[in-house]
Order: C-alpha cells, then structure tokens, then sequence
C-alpha cells in the first residue's frame, strides 16, 4: 500500500509546490472553499460515478458484440481495477487498458484476441469523439494563440493516434508481423515464454481473433452507435464535474470554457508517453488553462482542487477497493480449481 501511495502523493505535493511558487499564493482560499455548496459538490460526486458507470457500459457493449458475457457489475469493477493502475503506473491510459483485456483473457485465455480487440476499439471511439468535439472548439477559440496553438497540437497527436489504430485494426499482416517481432525481443530477454516458435503460432493466433473481432464491429452498426451514445454520455458526466464544481463555489462560468478545458485535458492524458498524468501534471495544467481563459486566480485553485479530490482521489479509493475484490475473488476461484485437480 505504501508503494501505491508514491506516485499519488509525489503528484500532490508537486502540484502544491506549483501553486506555491507561481503567484498562487496569498489568495483568498478559505475564502471561496466556505462557499462550497455541499448540496452541488455532493451532485458533482454523483455525476462523477455517472461518468464511469457510462464508460463501463460503453466496454461491456462493445465485449457483448463479441458474444462474450462481461456484466456490468464486473465491468464496472475492471474499469476502476484499471483507473486504479492508471494511477500508480506512468504509462498513462495504456496500463488501464493492458489490465482490462488481461482481466478478460484471465477469466479465459480463449479470449485474448476479442478482449484485445474491444479496449482497442474503445479507445478509437473515444479519440473519434475527442477529435471531433476538439474541432469544433477550435472554431469558438481561434482568437487565443496559445490555446488554439494547444488545441492544433493536440489535434495532430489525436490525428495520428487515429491513423495508427486504423492500421492495427485493417492491415492484418502488419500487426501480426510487428507483433511477432516485439515477441522474438521479450523471448530473447526471458524464456517465460518457452520457444519462439510456440509464441509465434500463439500471436497468429491471437491476431486473426482480433482483425475478426475488428469485422464483427464493422457488421453490427447498432450495438456500436449504441456504445458510441453512451460513450457520449461519459464524457457528458466529465464535462459536468467540472461546471457543478464552479457551481458548488458559486461561481458562473461559461460553458465553453469548461468543455474546451475539459476535452484538452482528457486529450493530453489519452497521449500514451509513459508520463504519469494522473497526479500533479492535470493540476497544473488545468490551473493553467482556466488561467488562460481569465478566470480568477483563486476560483482557479480552489476549483482545481475540489475537482481532482473527486476526478483523482474518489476514483483512486474506489479503484483500490475494486482492485481488492476482482483479486480475491480471482484467489478464491483458483484454490478452489486447485482442490479438484488430481494430485
């Protein structure tokens, strides 16, 4: 538990070394936290599980389309397993999907290729929706240079992320061959694995499952606008948190300002560069971007904190205790396998 707390509290304290050392200090922030509104900040708590509750049932449609039962109770608790790896390890977004398709493929290890194949798929509903929702605030921002400047980069990395998904999912010899040769490197540092060749058969595999599964999604158009809906959904819960979080310290700020925040948020932490965006980064660059649009320095601090204690802390209490429970029951499945075996 103390090496979980690390980066988490790392984060924290740089995140309080920023407000400490760039003017942030001497406001009033007792001043705005006594106007907290607990019935508002109860609500942001509320739309905050909202937010999750819809991202799960996004996945959970997109693995029932590969004819693979995954409830919402148990999805709900694979996606806060991997919100909780999220994080504690700096690969950002990528070690929560690794855990997700891991978790599926360890209930069955016949599903490696469609468990593979629905966080894939996910992310490239997500990033479509990031895209699109990105252009359009770029048309209500073009008179700020740094944001549009942010937005644009953003845009590209977003463009490119799109690309590649694309020709992992359609370029079935291509993935299959970068696979086998990220394969032949790890089984030549470890022999975990047994030969390359009984590697290589297991990646054909796994590939030809996963560009099936990448055709099945093509073929079922409704169950995939139905995931796309409540995908949009999700990120209707995110862009909530943060307007109820102003709401809560009585402060009117506009739409625009908390979506287009928001979505460049949401799209620097997509951005799998092994930095650990989960803690101290987002701080800073919320209080930067809300900055940036003249918002007041201490409803940008105070704001910062009442939406991370709800985005990063909740979610990190609720992701361990997920985390614990898929776990044990994972143990309690295994001995009581064990005990029937034949000795």
């Amino acid at each position: 538990m103390k090496k979980s707390l690390f980066l988490p509290v790392f984060g924290a304290v740089f995140f309080i070394a920023y407000i400490l050392t760039a003017n942030f200090s001497g406001l009033d922030f007792f001043g705005v936290l006594k106007t907290v509104n607990p019935l508002f900040y109860g609500l942001t708590i509320l739309v905050s599980v909202g937010e999750i509750v819809f991202f799960a049932l996004t996945w959970k449609k997109l693995v029932n389309v590969l004819h693979v039962k995954l409830g919402i109770v148990k999805s709900f608790l694979y996606v806060m397993y991997g919100s909780y790896l999220d994080i504690l390890i700096p690969a950002e977004s990528i070690s929560g999907e690794i855990s997700r398709a891991y978790l599926v493929s360890r209930d069955d290890r016949e599903l490696e290729g469609k468990s593979i194949a629905s966080v894939v798929f996910h992310r490239f509903i997500n990033t479509v929706i990031t895209t699109v929702l990105l252009v359009v605030c770029l048309v209500y921002t073009i008179e700020s240079d740094a944001i549009t400047l942010l937005t644009v980069a953003l845009l590209g990395v977003q463009g490119l992320t799109l690309v590649m998904i694309l020709l992992f999912c359609f370029y079935k010899t291509l993935a299959i061959r970068l696979s086998w040769k990220a394969a032949k490197v790890v089984t030549w540092f470890t022999k975990r694995f047994g030969t390359y060749d009984a590697l290589e058969a297991k990646i054909e595999k796994v590939g030809l499952m996963f560009h099936d599964s990448i055709n099945q999604y093509i073929h079922s158009k409704e169950a995939v606008m139905i995931a796309i809906l409540y995908a949009s959904l999700s990120l209707g819960c995110a862009f909530g948190v943060s307007y109820l979080v102003f709401m809560s310290i009585d402060y009117r700020v506009l739409p625009l300002t908390v979506i287009l925040s928001t979505m460049l948020i949401n799209a620097i932490k997509a951005i799998p560069v092994g930095i650990p965006f989960e803690v101290g980064l987002p701080e800073i660059t919320m209080t930067t971007l809300y900055a940036w649009f003249g918002l007041p320095l201490a409803i940008v601090a105070v704001s910062t904190i009442l939406t991370r204690i709800v985005t990063l802390w909740f979610r990190f209490v609720i992701g361990f205790i997920s985390y614990q429970i898929v776990e044990i029951k994972h143990a309690v499945t295994m001995r009581a396998i064990a005990r029937h075996l034949p000795e």
